[in-house]
């Protein structure tokens, strides 16, 4: 054996040592921390049910281990109770604290922050989960776009559109989930999404409108399929068909005859779901379309027949 594959043999076991004590460290940390978790949960509820505004009290609250717990019994209480634990969070800096751990903890930690900041409103916070939208993880960037909606003053939906345009063009598969979201807590953000700047922003509005139909559908479905980008076409032929909307069958038709193929054949797609107004186009243009329209159309009835 070479002395290059030795050192690179006993570089390999000296982090695999190193990863198991880790691993070993951490259990056991979580192992001690249980049971003072558990008791500090109890302290915190006590102190909540009994209405007490002991500062003395609250200072047994604080420790290393407050804001998770804090955090988790946010979650599971309602009402008067979940108001005053966010007064007790906040005369902790809970709300800054969590700003902090959206930027550089844990993707555990990030997520948690992300949802818990919802209940701590103001244009800092807003400022965090606008930026937590770039972050490398999409259930960080759901979280975050969820609190952002639940403010009662959230930040302009431009900004939040803007922002999501940047997630887009580095990662597409990403902004559908999110924009989905979006609009499911603000209707409006359809049609602005359809009217967005960017490309990607627009095709992703138009695969969330397939699944969540609104009274604007029509029109934004309409001017998708006029898009000069081609995804944002196919995009809008997809939802066309999937929403049912029968007056747009001629538009539709066109696009069968579009210069890209998935265009094409998102359009033949469309009219295979839109019964029989939709099919009846399609055996019309296998017989009188163009080249690229009979052969798509004859494609899409023939794959109908097979299956």
């Amino acid at each position: 054996m070479s002395e290059t594959s030795i050192v690179i043999a006993a570089c390999l076991a000296i982090a695999l040592i190193g990863l198991t004590a880790v691993r070993a460290m951490r259990k056991n940390q979580d192992r001690i921390e249980r049971p003072l978790r558990a008791a500090l949960r109890k302290r915190l509820i006590c102190h909540l049910v009994s209405r007490s505004d002991d500062t003395f009290v609250e200072a047994a609250l604080d420790g290393p281990g407050f804001l998770p717990v804090a955090l988790q019994l946010l979650m599971q209480i309602e009402g008067v109770s979940r108001a005053r634990l966010v007064e007790v969070m906040r005369r902790r800096n809970a709300d800054s604290r969590l700003q902090r751990r959206l930027r550089r903890s844990s993707h555990t930690e990030r997520l948690a922050a992300a949802k818990g900041l919802r209940f701590f409103p103001s244009r800092d916070t807003n400022n965090a989960l606008l930026r937590a939208l770039h972050d490398p993880d999409v259930n960080v960037q759901l979280a975050a776009a969820e609190s952002l909606f639940s403010q009662e003053s959230p930040p302009p939906l431009a900004q939040i559109l803007a922002a999501f345009a940047r997630t887009g063009r580095r990662q597409p598969a990403r902004l559908d989930p999110v924009l989905r979201v979006c609009c499911e807590h603000h209707p409006s953000a359809f049609a602005a999404a359809a009217k967005a700047p960017e490309a990607c922003i627009r095709a992703a509005a138009l695969r969330a409108l397939s699944k969540h139909s609104c009274a604007k559908s029509y029109g934004a479905v309409a001017q998708g399929l006029r898009d000069k980008s081609w995804f944002v076409r196919a995009a809008a032929a997809d939802a066309a068909g999937r929403l049912g909307i029968y007056e747009l069958v001629p538009s539709i038709i066109a696009l069968v005859d579009d210069e890209h193929w998935w265009v094409r054949f998102r359009a033949s797609e469309a009219l295979e779901k839109l019964d029989s107004i939709g099919r009846n186009a399609l055996r019309k243009i296998a017989d009188r379309g163009s080249d690229r329209q009979r052969r798509q159309a004859a494609l899409t009835l023939t794959k109908r027949v097979v299956v």
